[in-house]
């Protein structure tokens, strides 16, 4: 997860590339003096076993996506196009990013995000759009806002409803 060429290449990564940094790669681990190297199978366990824990997620049979990766780089426009949007915020005690992570993946696996970064996922439900973004420094809060609508209200339901999810998930 921690690999640099993860972020290199925004968070999306091909079989190729996660197998060539896993078997190839001289230095592998950041946190050990040791290399350790994969086989194949030993990489699709590692594989299956962050995508149940909602770490990384694919799109495909050839692509996963790491939200870790994905790029800082973004600044959606949404509030200034949509002037007359509702607002909701979830404030945390803590927040880990985890709870991000699992989130971007729910989201993604409803086939509703259209632009991801790091720290934010625009979204979008048949013509309704909203933005999601985290704000974990400061406030420690994954703020919501989507089209003040009848639509946008049911997208607002469907993102409280995973971040509920997750937060019952998390409350121990």
């Amino acid at each position: 997860i921690l690999n640099p060429k993860i972020k290199q290449l925004n968070g999306r990564l091909t079989n190729e590339d996660i197998i060539g940094f896993m078997v190839n790669d001289e230095k592998v681990s950041l946190f050990s003096k040791k290399n350790y190297k994969y086989n194949e199978e030993e990489i699709s366990y590692i594989l299956s076993l962050m995508r149940d824990y909602e770490l990384c997620f694919t799109t495909d049979d050839n692509e996963y996506l790491f939200p870790l990766g994905f790029s800082t780089s973004y600044k959606s426009s949404f509030k200034e196009e949509c002037k007359d949007h509702l607002e909701f915020i979830v404030n945390y005690e803590s927040l880990p990013k985890s709870i991000w992570y699992k989130l971007i993946t729910r989201l993604f696996k409803r086939d509703i995000v259209f632009k991801h970064w790091e720290r934010g996922v625009e979204v979008s439900l048949d013509l309704t759009r909203g933005l999601i973004e985290l704000y974990e420094l400061k406030d420690k809060s994954i703020k919501i806002f989507t089209e003040n609508s009848k639509e946008g209200k049911v997208l607002l339901t469907l993102i409280r409803y995973e971040i509920d999810f997750l937060n019952k998930e998390f409350s121990n």
